[in-house]
């Protein structure tokens, strides 16, 4: 049986969604690679008055990041970085992580949204790993990414000081 027959077999009895419901299904299609189905559940949890959470926000943007198929990579994901924040729901680090690598394949490229999604990660107080600089520097270009980590006196990942 699919994920869906089972929601709505749970559903039928008067099983009433959550978010971790809601959730696990936005997971369950990112992983089998249906980017547009992990979108429409986030959607469906939105429109069913379900308070998402930001694991809820960042699996649905990681289902567009890991696709090699999705239609306008990075935008999209974007767009439900945006929608995250105007509800007051704060990302983490693998959130930031994701939307770089997402932007990683837009094109054109994304080079302002990359600089300010890293800024507003440093301006939240949330710290960079290796990975978020790995995946900056393939936005913006490797002398930009060293310059923005340079401007928020960051040690600049050992990746970057080789290219």
């Amino acid at each position: 049986m699919s994920c869906q027959t089972w929601f709505k077999m749970a559903e039928s009895d008067l099983c009433r969604p959550d978010v971790f419901t809601f959730t696990s299904m936005i997971s369950a299609c990112a992983k089998a690679g249906r980017v547009g189905e992990a979108r429409r559940w986030l959607e469906r949890l939105e429109n069913a008055g379900v308070q998402p959470n930001v694991v809820s926000y960042t699996v649905a943007i990681s289902a567009g990041a890991q696709s090699k198929t999705s239609k306008s990579p990075g935008l999209r994901e974007y767009q439900i970085f945006q929608r995250m924040l105007d509800q007051g729901i704060w990302p983490s680090v693998v959130t930031y992580n994701y939307l770089l690598q997402s932007m990683i394949r837009s094109q054109p490229k994304m080079e302002r949204q990359a600089e300010d999604v890293f800024r507003h990660m440093m301006q939240s107080g949330i710290k960079s790993n290796d990975v978020t600089q790995k995946h900056l520097a393939r936005v913006v270009g490797l002398d930009k990414a060293i310059s923005l980590c340079e401007e928020f006196n960051l040690k600049i990942c050992p990746e970057l000081r080789r290219s």
